[in-house]
Protein backbone atom coordinates (compact mmCIF):
# COMPACT_ATOMS: atom_id res chain seq x y z
CA UNK A 1 0.00 0.00 0.00
CA UNK A 2 3.39 2.19 0.72
CA UNK A 3 4.16 1.21 -2.97
CA UNK A 4 2.75 4.26 -5.05
CA UNK A 5 4.34 6.80 -2.61
CA UNK A 6 8.03 5.10 -2.57
CA UNK A 7 10.27 6.63 -5.34
CA UNK A 8 10.35 4.07 -8.24
CA UNK A 9 7.63 2.49 -6.65
CA UNK A 10 7.76 -0.99 -5.40
CA UNK A 11 7.83 -4.54 -6.22
CA UNK A 12 7.38 -7.77 -4.33
CA UNK A 13 8.30 -11.38 -4.39
CA UNK A 14 6.40 -13.88 -2.46
CA UNK A 15 8.31 -17.06 -1.37
CA UNK A 16 6.99 -20.56 -0.70
CA UNK A 17 3.24 -20.84 -1.52
CA UNK A 18 0.77 -18.50 -1.80
CA UNK A 19 -2.17 -18.61 1.01
CA UNK A 20 -5.02 -16.29 0.65
CA UNK A 21 -4.11 -14.76 -2.16
CA UNK A 22 -7.74 -13.59 -2.26
CA UNK A 23 -6.89 -11.03 0.36
CA UNK A 24 -3.95 -9.89 -2.10
CA UNK A 25 -6.53 -9.57 -4.72
CA UNK A 26 -9.02 -8.12 -2.40
CA UNK A 27 -6.20 -5.11 -1.18
CA UNK A 28 -5.09 -4.95 -5.33
CA UNK A 29 -8.89 -4.04 -5.82
CA UNK A 30 -9.22 -1.42 -3.46
CA UNK A 31 -5.49 0.61 -4.49
CA UNK A 32 -6.90 0.40 -7.94
CA UNK A 33 -9.81 2.17 -7.08
CA UNK A 34 -8.30 5.04 -5.86
CA UNK A 35 -6.04 5.10 -8.68
CA UNK A 36 -2.69 2.75 -7.76
CA UNK A 37 -0.77 0.95 -10.57
CA UNK A 38 -0.89 -2.28 -9.04
CA UNK A 39 -0.02 -5.75 -10.89
CA UNK A 40 -0.24 -9.72 -9.16
CA UNK A 41 0.73 -12.34 -11.13
CA UNK A 42 2.29 -15.35 -9.87
CA UNK A 43 4.54 -14.97 -6.78
CA UNK A 44 5.00 -11.20 -7.63
CA UNK A 45 3.29 -7.75 -6.76
CA UNK A 46 4.78 -4.80 -8.66
CA UNK A 47 3.17 -1.07 -7.52
CA UNK A 48 4.20 1.76 -9.85
CA UNK A 49 5.04 4.81 -8.58
CA UNK A 50 2.35 7.44 -8.42
CA UNK A 51 -0.46 9.40 -7.18
CA UNK A 52 -3.71 7.87 -4.91
CA UNK A 53 -6.89 10.06 -5.72
CA UNK A 54 -9.49 10.94 -3.21
CA UNK A 55 -12.08 8.33 -3.25
CA UNK A 56 -15.16 7.90 -1.10
CA UNK A 57 -14.89 4.38 0.28
CA UNK A 58 -18.21 4.67 1.81
CA UNK A 59 -20.45 3.92 -0.75
CA UNK A 60 -18.94 0.57 -1.26
CA UNK A 61 -18.97 -0.93 2.34
CA UNK A 62 -19.60 -4.46 2.33
CA UNK A 63 -21.18 -7.07 4.63
CA UNK A 64 -18.50 -9.56 5.98
CA UNK A 65 -18.74 -12.52 3.92
CA UNK A 66 -16.89 -15.01 6.40
CA UNK A 67 -19.78 -13.80 8.97
CA UNK A 68 -22.52 -15.45 6.79
CA UNK A 69 -21.08 -18.77 6.50
CA UNK A 70 -22.53 -19.19 10.62
CA UNK A 71 -26.02 -18.52 8.84
CA UNK A 72 -25.27 -20.80 5.84
CA UNK A 73 -24.74 -23.41 9.14
CA UNK A 74 -28.04 -22.02 10.18
CA UNK A 75 -30.14 -22.84 7.09
CA UNK A 76 -27.94 -26.57 5.82
CA UNK A 77 -29.17 -27.80 9.95
CA UNK A 78 -32.40 -26.59 10.32
CA UNK A 79 -35.46 -28.47 8.32
CA UNK A 80 -37.06 -25.23 6.94
CA UNK A 81 -35.45 -21.98 6.74
CA UNK A 82 -35.46 -18.75 5.07
CA UNK A 83 -32.73 -16.48 5.93
CA UNK A 84 -32.15 -12.73 4.31
CA UNK A 85 -28.41 -11.66 5.22
CA UNK A 86 -28.89 -7.81 3.89
CA UNK A 87 -26.32 -6.04 1.82
CA UNK A 88 -24.43 -9.01 0.54
CA UNK A 89 -24.30 -8.81 -3.48
CA UNK A 90 -23.11 -10.96 -5.99
CA UNK A 91 -20.21 -9.16 -7.04
CA UNK A 92 -17.71 -9.03 -4.44
CA UNK A 93 -13.94 -8.70 -4.33
CA UNK A 94 -13.58 -10.94 -1.01
CA UNK A 95 -12.28 -14.53 -1.44
CA UNK A 96 -15.19 -16.13 1.14
CA UNK A 97 -17.83 -14.99 -1.17
CA UNK A 98 -17.34 -18.69 -2.48
CA UNK A 99 -20.06 -19.91 0.23
CA UNK A 100 -23.09 -20.05 -2.49
CA UNK A 101 -20.77 -22.74 -4.74
CA UNK A 102 -19.58 -24.62 -1.28
CA UNK A 103 -22.94 -25.05 0.09
CA UNK A 104 -24.82 -25.70 -3.05
CA UNK A 105 -23.55 -29.19 -2.37
CA UNK A 106 -24.93 -28.84 1.24
CA UNK A 107 -28.69 -28.46 0.82
CA UNK A 108 -28.35 -24.61 0.56
CA UNK A 109 -29.89 -22.01 -2.06
CA UNK A 110 -28.46 -18.82 -2.20
CA UNK A 111 -30.58 -16.21 -4.08
CA UNK A 112 -29.83 -12.38 -4.54
CA UNK A 113 -32.05 -9.42 -4.05
CA UNK A 114 -32.40 -6.11 -4.39
CA UNK A 115 -31.65 -6.19 -0.59
CA UNK A 116 -29.53 -8.65 0.05
CA UNK A 117 -28.83 -12.69 -0.07
CA UNK A 118 -31.52 -15.02 0.48
CA UNK A 119 -30.83 -18.67 1.95
CA UNK A 120 -33.39 -21.61 1.62
CA UNK A 121 -33.28 -25.37 1.72
CA UNK A 122 -32.41 -26.25 -1.95
CA UNK A 123 -34.17 -29.81 -1.23
CA UNK A 124 -31.20 -31.23 -3.16
CA UNK A 125 -29.42 -34.58 -1.73
CA UNK A 126 -26.28 -34.46 0.03
CA UNK A 127 -23.06 -35.71 -1.75
CA UNK A 128 -21.66 -38.99 -0.52
CA UNK A 129 -18.25 -36.99 0.21
CA UNK A 130 -16.76 -33.86 -0.35
CA UNK A 131 -13.76 -32.63 -0.42
CA UNK A 132 -12.51 -28.77 -0.51
CA UNK A 133 -8.78 -27.17 -0.87
CA UNK A 134 -9.42 -23.94 1.32
CA UNK A 135 -6.32 -22.37 0.61
CA UNK A 136 -8.18 -19.38 -0.93
CA UNK A 137 -10.59 -19.04 1.85
CA UNK A 138 -9.10 -20.48 5.54
CA UNK A 139 -11.37 -18.66 6.98
CA UNK A 140 -14.34 -20.43 6.04
CA UNK A 141 -12.69 -23.93 6.56
CA UNK A 142 -14.78 -24.28 10.39
CA UNK A 143 -17.75 -23.17 9.63
CA UNK A 144 -17.97 -25.82 6.58
CA UNK A 145 -16.44 -28.40 7.89
CA UNK A 146 -18.11 -28.47 11.27
CA UNK A 147 -21.19 -28.26 8.60
CA UNK A 148 -19.54 -31.83 7.03
CA UNK A 149 -19.04 -33.64 10.37
CA UNK A 150 -22.69 -32.88 11.54
CA UNK A 151 -24.33 -33.90 8.14
CA UNK A 152 -22.16 -37.26 8.73
CA UNK A 153 -20.74 -36.69 4.88
CA UNK A 154 -17.58 -37.71 4.63
CA UNK A 155 -14.59 -35.69 3.57
CA UNK A 156 -11.13 -34.71 2.57
CA UNK A 157 -9.97 -30.57 3.64
CA UNK A 158 -6.91 -28.81 2.47
CA UNK A 159 -5.50 -25.55 2.29
CA UNK A 160 -5.31 -25.46 5.77
CA UNK A 161 -1.61 -24.89 7.19
CA UNK A 162 -2.06 -20.75 8.25
CA UNK A 163 -4.97 -22.49 10.50
CA UNK A 164 -2.28 -23.86 12.62
CA UNK A 165 -1.11 -20.06 13.43
CA UNK A 166 -4.44 -18.34 13.45
CA UNK A 167 -6.04 -17.02 17.16
CA UNK A 168 -5.32 -20.70 17.89
CA UNK A 169 -4.12 -23.68 15.82
CA UNK A 170 -7.50 -24.42 14.17
CA UNK A 171 -6.77 -27.81 13.38
CA UNK A 172 -5.81 -29.09 16.33
CA UNK A 173 -9.09 -27.11 18.03
CA UNK A 174 -11.44 -28.96 15.45
CA UNK A 175 -9.47 -32.17 15.76
CA UNK A 176 -10.12 -32.13 19.69
CA UNK A 177 -13.92 -30.23 19.64
CA UNK A 178 -15.20 -32.80 16.92
CA UNK A 179 -13.74 -35.66 18.51
CA UNK A 180 -15.23 -34.87 21.92
CA UNK A 181 -18.85 -35.03 20.00
CA UNK A 182 -18.74 -38.13 18.46
CA UNK A 183 -17.19 -36.94 15.05
CA UNK A 184 -14.86 -38.93 13.53
CA UNK A 185 -12.36 -36.83 12.39
CA UNK A 186 -8.33 -37.38 11.80
CA UNK A 187 -5.88 -35.45 11.05
CA UNK A 188 -2.51 -35.97 9.25
CA UNK A 189 -0.41 -32.76 9.15
CA UNK A 190 -2.66 -30.30 7.73
CA UNK A 191 -5.14 -32.10 5.82
CA UNK A 192 -8.11 -32.95 7.22
CA UNK A 193 -10.60 -36.46 7.04
CA UNK A 194 -13.85 -36.89 8.14
CA UNK A 195 -15.85 -40.37 7.78
CA UNK A 196 -18.97 -39.59 8.51
CA UNK A 197 -19.48 -41.31 11.64
CA UNK A 198 -21.47 -40.07 15.08
CA UNK A 199 -19.57 -42.65 17.24
CA UNK A 200 -21.48 -41.56 20.67
CA UNK A 201 -24.66 -42.24 19.01
CA UNK A 202 -27.34 -40.18 19.60
CA UNK A 203 -26.13 -36.64 21.59
CA UNK A 204 -25.88 -36.56 25.49
CA UNK A 205 -28.41 -34.91 27.77
CA UNK A 206 -25.84 -33.44 29.53
CA UNK A 207 -23.71 -30.60 28.55
CA UNK A 208 -20.71 -31.09 27.00
CA UNK A 209 -18.20 -28.12 27.04
CA UNK A 210 -16.76 -26.84 23.87
CA UNK A 211 -13.41 -24.78 23.82
CA UNK A 212 -13.40 -21.56 22.07
CA UNK A 213 -9.65 -21.47 22.40
CA UNK A 214 -10.01 -18.04 22.06
CA UNK A 215 -10.92 -18.15 18.61
CA UNK A 216 -14.10 -16.37 17.89
CA UNK A 217 -14.57 -18.52 14.56
CA UNK A 218 -14.68 -21.78 17.24
CA UNK A 219 -17.63 -20.11 18.70
CA UNK A 220 -19.37 -19.20 16.54
CA UNK A 221 -19.05 -22.44 14.25
CA UNK A 222 -19.94 -24.84 17.12
CA UNK A 223 -22.91 -22.77 18.09
CA UNK A 224 -24.78 -23.51 15.18
CA UNK A 225 -24.78 -27.42 16.09
CA UNK A 226 -27.62 -26.79 19.06
CA UNK A 227 -30.22 -27.09 16.08
CA UNK A 228 -29.16 -30.46 16.02
CA UNK A 229 -28.06 -31.46 19.53
CA UNK A 230 -29.06 -30.57 22.90
CA UNK A 231 -25.69 -30.62 24.52
CA UNK A 232 -23.77 -27.58 23.15
CA UNK A 233 -22.02 -25.78 25.51
CA UNK A 234 -19.25 -23.01 24.67
CA UNK A 235 -16.32 -22.05 27.44
CA UNK A 236 -16.00 -18.48 26.15
CA UNK A 237 -19.05 -16.86 24.12
CA UNK A 238 -17.85 -13.23 24.57
CA UNK A 239 -14.89 -14.50 21.88
CA UNK A 240 -17.86 -13.19 19.33
CA UNK A 241 -16.93 -9.72 19.89
CA UNK A 242 -13.26 -9.91 17.81
CA UNK A 243 -15.65 -9.98 13.92
CA UNK A 244 -19.42 -10.58 14.71
CA UNK A 245 -20.30 -8.51 17.96
CA UNK A 246 -23.99 -9.12 17.78
CA UNK A 247 -23.71 -12.75 16.95
CA UNK A 248 -25.60 -14.27 19.76
CA UNK A 249 -28.05 -11.12 19.58
CA UNK A 250 -28.51 -12.25 16.03
CA UNK A 251 -29.13 -15.57 17.08
CA UNK A 252 -31.80 -15.27 19.76
CA UNK A 253 -33.82 -13.07 17.51
CA UNK A 254 -33.53 -15.94 14.93
CA UNK A 255 -35.31 -18.39 18.08
CA UNK A 256 -32.29 -19.65 19.26
CA UNK A 257 -32.06 -19.69 23.69
CA UNK A 258 -29.25 -19.75 25.77
CA UNK A 259 -29.44 -20.37 29.53
CA UNK A 260 -26.08 -20.14 31.42
CA UNK A 261 -25.25 -23.47 33.00
CA UNK A 262 -22.12 -22.42 34.76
Amino acid sequence: MLGPVLKGGIEIELLGDIISGSYIRMTRALMQKVGANVHFSENTVKVNEGKYKEFNFSGMNEPDWSAAAFWYQVVAFAPKAQVLLRGLKNQSVQGDSVLPEIYDNLGVKSVFTDTGLLLTKSGKSLPAAIHYDFTECPDLAQAVIVTCAALRLKGRFTGLKTLRVKETDRIAALQNELSKLGYGIQVTDNVIDLDGTLTTGTESQKPLLIKCYDDHRMAMSFATLALLRADICLDEPEVVKKSYPGFWKDLELAGFYFSDRS
